[in-house]
């Protein structure tokens, strides 16, 4: 079933690229995939993942020159493979390109000198691809299960500016609702201590900026709800794993590593302390449901 729509995207993608077919042959094509993926997606696996992306491919790389529902409909069949089709089987390789495009088409490159520009819509399945990335265990490369590479904080701190940014600047509900929820997975997904303190400060700062902010800007409640809740995932993740030494070994010169970590704490907390005390006010909102955030 899967190979007709994906002969036909093929063909009509490189016509395109020639200008022998128009948008509104790739938008026909992307739908029949789609189509196809949702009543197929039970029987995906890798290969047939890496079969269908292989169109697809040609699609995205086009990004900067088609109309955005072409990029849309194109995302909403990549989602489906990801989340249903490679899910543990995804090369390193691919999940990091795979990374690096939806951050793209979710807010701009790691060049951009200012703000993209980016279609509602694009950006809210962009943020969903992205959700499901970390949310599958293919992001052991990006450390689920072992410390996060040096070559790879880059990669995802721009995605992490990205999400932020979607968070802060979008002045749609959708879109900020979507990016939390990427941001969610993406702490979730990465257990590497190290690499999360790194980007705990900006996350911290950027959460508590706009939970702030909302009690001028009336940000929609379930907006300040999903942040005061990224809030809380990462305070617990970051600050709640430093646990006490045990009786053993509370008579034993404290390592390195634990020296770094009382360092940086006491760098910390005071830094912490007073980003949250800016969202105290929320307590007090006319609002009950505003209020009651900061209760959750």
């Amino acid at each position: 079933m899967l190979k007709p729509p994906c002969v036909d995207l093929s063909q009509a993608a490189l016509r395109y690229k020639v200008g022998k077919s128009t948008a509104k042959d790739l938008l026909a094509c992307l739908e029949k995939l789609k189509e196809t993926l949702q009543v197929t997606s039970r029987f995906l696996d890798s290969k047939l993942a890496d079969y269908v992306f292989f169109p697809l491919s040609h699609i995205f790389g086009e990004s900067t020159k088609l109309p955005s529902r072409v990029l849309e409909l194109a995302l909403h069949c990549l989602r489906v493979l990801i989340t249903h089709g490679w899910r543990d089987h995804l090369p390193s390789e691919v999940g990091k390109q795979l990374l690096i495009l939806l951050a793209f088409l979710a807010g701009g490159s790691a060049t951009d000198t200012v703000a993209k520009d980016v279609d509602e819509d694009v950006a809210i399945i962009a943020s969903d691809c992205i959700t499901a990335l970390f949310q599958a265990s293919v992001t052991s490369f990006l450390g689920s299960h072992h410390a996060v590479s040096s070559e790879n904080i880059p990669l995802l701190g721009h995605a992490i500016t990205v999400i932020l940014d979607r968070i802060s600047q979008s002045q749609a509900t959708k879109v900020r609702l979507s990016a939390c929820n990427a941001l969610q997975a993406l702490v979730a997904g990465i257990h590497d201590q190290e690499a999360l303190r790194n980007f705990f400060p900006g996350i911290v700062s950027c959460l508590t900026k706009v939970l702030s902010s909302g009690i001028r800007s009336r940000t929609p409640y379930k907006v300040l709800e999903a942040c005061i809740q990224d809030l809380e995932q990462i305070l617990c993740k970051v600050l709640g794993s430093n646990e006490p030494r045990t009786a053993g070994h509370a008579l034993e010169a404290p390592t390195e590593s634990e020296k770094a970590d009382k360092s940086w704490l006491q760098a910390t907390s005071s830094q912490i302390k007073l980003a949250v005390s800016g969202i105290i006010p929320l307590r007090y909102h006319d609002r009950h449901e505003h209020s009651q955030i900061v209760l959750l």
